[in-house]
């Protein structure tokens, strides 16, 4: 079974702060763990934004 891991934050944030969650999401999907968050805006949908570019669904 794969490692979840659940990323939240607020729904507005920093560019720098996107950066961080895109990148973050991108490394945990690219070494196999599911990421789960919300999704809808801010940190959420840049750790989502990063699974997905990682290999993660």
């Amino acid at each position: 079974m794969a490692v979840q891991v659940a990323v939240c934050g607020p729904g507005e944030c920093t560019e720098r702060e996107w950066d961080l969650a895109y990148e973050t999401g991108r490394l945990l999907a690219g070494r196999g763990a599911v990421v789960l968050c919300g999704g809808l805006g801010g940190v959420m949908a840049a750790a989502a934004a990063g699974a997905r570019a990682g290999g993660g669904t």
